[in-house]
C-alpha cells in the first residue's frame, strides 16, 4: 500500500484532509448550497474510501 494516499498519508490523516475540505464546502456561501441535502459524514466516508 505504499503506493497509495493511505500508504504514503495513513487513514486517519485522509480522514482529517477530506473533512476540512468538506468543512471548508460547508462554510462557502457559493458551494454549500450543493450539500444541503447530503449526509456529510458519509460523503467524508466515501471519499476517504475513493482515495
Amino acid at each position: 500500500m505504499a503506493g497509495t494516499l493511505v500508504g504514503k498519508y495513513g487513514r486517519a490523516r485522509l480522514v482529517r484532509i477530506v473533512s476540512a475540505f468538506y468543512t471548508d464546502v460547508l462554510r462557502s456561501p457559493t458551494l454549500s448550497h450543493y450539500f444541503s441535502d447530503v449526509p456529510i459524514e458519509g460523503l467524508i466516508g466515501h471519499q476517504t474510501q475513493f482515495l
